[in-house]
């Protein structure tokens, strides 16, 4: 009869129906369909502009049309008269669903209750952002990008659109790990037009160099994605992208989190993946973050973060010497030109990211030009590369000191240079 019953709400759970699926501790999922602390929520699953409508109450989805092609969709948390416009940029394998997958808690919603106009974006080849004018999303074409093109186009296209729509000189750029990564592409390659179109980058757990980065797991797949690049195996495999919301594996995993035994066993695999923090995943938050998560990257950008790791430098991608002379008159790629850049940047990092290394960071810092470093950086402890999204402790320790910085309450950086 027991066991009957087990395959009988398991079944319920896979349907559309208002049962719990959401607990205050891990040891609540046991019971989750009678425990007083489980509850439901009904963003799994659902499309980003629905969630920010549910949550909000207002919500708008804009396109809008890179120099290359690609067609990115964008989302909007609109403001009337707000404190400041700010774009929310995601990291790698993540699109928009990453800042609103943390229930009415999400970090989209924490700004805009603090009444800023927030946009979010979606990278080329995400779930949002899969058209071009000419390439099928099949197409090896349609993949040729790292986060280079992604700086360097994307970042342009979308800054340039909202600075038209809104109707503001200057945006706060608010990008996390991949986020920054491009970022700092735009801000070196089109410095001038950054420091017209951004008040500000706030960088969390920034990626450039990669000399530090500790974690086994992640090496194993960039050496393995580099392999298959350099043996043109993924042609032959027909294989131009990975991490695909809607693949197999991650049709498993969001089948295996249904189980209670497992649900702590994904957070601690990934934390082998960014930094052992465990303990401070926020339990209400595991179902929703497993279903909400994967989105796709193209192998060519794997294989850059690959080759900055490799090389220890923040360089351009790099194809071999002969192909190298004809894309930029030298043999080996050119390095990214920090030193140009003129926009503010606030560093935002923990001691217990495995990806974005404190000593990858503090060099990125130390080569910055003084006209970046007004704002400094901040350092804490306890995170992990992910938890910048899911930690308990994500808003005290990173989102309200924000929201205090924009508000010139603990730093006066911004009025430097304003």
């Amino acid at each position: 009869m027991l066991l009957l019953s087990i395959i009988i709400l398991l079944s319920l759970r896979s349907v559309e129906c208002h049962l719990n699926n959401a607990c205050k501790t891990y040891y609540d999922y046991l019971t989750i369909f009678v425990n007083p602390n489980c509850f439901y929520i009904p963003d799994n699953n659902d499309d980003v502009l629905n969630i920010i409508k549910r949550q909000t109450g207002v919500g708008e989805a804009h396109h809008v049309s890179t120099e290359d092609g690609y067609v990115l969709r964008l989302f909007r948390i609109p403001r009337q008269n707000p404190k400041e416009v700010i774009l929310l940029q995601h990291g790698i394998s993540q699109d928009a669903k990453a800042w609103v997958s943390q229930n009415n808690d999400s970090i989209a919603f924490l700004l805009w209750k603090s009444n800023y106009d927030i946009w979010l974006s979606n990278s080329r080849g995400t779930f949002y952002s899969q058209n071009h004018v000419s390439y099928k999303s099949s197409s090896e074409e349609f993949w040729n990008f790292t986060f280079h093109e992604k700086g360097y186009y994307d970042n342009k296209a979308v800054i340039e659109y909202i600075k038209t729509i809104t109707k503001v000189s200057k945006i706060v750029y608010v990008g996390h790990s991949g986020g920054t990564t491009s970022s700092f592409v735009y801000a070196s390659t089109r410095p001038e037009e950054a420091a017209d179109s951004l008040k500000l980058i706030v960088a969390l757990a920034p990626v450039t160099f990669l000399k530090y980065y500790k974690t086994p797991l992640i090496e194993t797949l960039f050496r393995s994605v580099q392999f298959l690049m350099k043996n043109n195996l993924h042609k032959q495999f027909r294989v131009y992208s990975v991490f695909h919301h809607n693949s197999l594996f991650f049709k498993l995993v969001r089948f295996i989190n249904r189980f209670f035994v497992f649900k702590k066993v994904i957070i601690y695999l990934s934390s082998l993946f960014l930094g052992w923090t465990p303990h401070e995943f926020d339990p209400n938050y595991v179902n929703l973050m497993v279903d909400q998560f994967g989105s796709a990257v193209s192998m060519k950008n794997l294989a850059h973060f690959y080759q900055l790791a490799d090389a220890e430098k923040f360089q351009y991608y790099d194809y071999g010497e002969k192909e190298n002379l004809k894309h930029y008159g030298t043999e080996q790629p050119p390095t990214y030109p920090l030193q140009n850049i003129k926009t503010p940047i606030l560093l935002v990092y923990s001691v217990n990211d495995i990806l974005s290394q404190e000593q990858d960071v503090e060099f990125l810092y130390s080569i910055l030009p003084p006209e970046a470093k007004v704002c400094g950086k901040m350092k804490i402890n306890g995170l992990n590369h992910g938890d910048f999204y899911y930690g308990v402790h994500r808003n005290e320790m990173i989102y309200n000191k924000i929201i205090d910085l924009l508000e010139d309450q603990v730093s006066n950086c911004l009025n430097i240079q304003n």
